[in-house]
């Protein structure tokens, strides 16, 4: 697991066409790739360094930048946080001026 430089944990592991059973029509068995998966994405990477393990949270990102999004989840409307539109506040109670 690493944090990434935007504050979001990310869990990577190998992940391989004998485990999704989902692609595994497309992919040969014994196909692996690097997976990385957060609270709200899973991306794939199909090429990466066999000493991935190794790797600082920066080499890391470095592959997570490189990877591309499976799966993309979204929160429930009750836990994003409100945007405040107050562009029509401001026009009711300033005054319109003429140049």
């Amino acid at each position: 697991m690493f944090t990434d430089s935007d504050g979001v944990q990310w869990v990577v592991r190998e992940d391989g066409a004998d485990e999704a059973r989902s692609i595994s029509a497309v992919v040969p068995p014994g196909t692996v790739w690097l997976r990385f998966e957060s609270e709200l994405e899973v991306r794939r990477l199909w090429h990466y360094p066999d000493d991935w393990r190794g790797l600082s949270p920066m080499q890391l990102e470095s592959l997570l930048d490189r990877a591309s999004t499976v799966i993309a989840r979204f929160r429930p409307a009750a836990h994003r946080p409100q945007v405040a539109d107050d562009s029509h506040a401001l026009s009711k109670h300033e005054p319109h001026r003429k140049a």
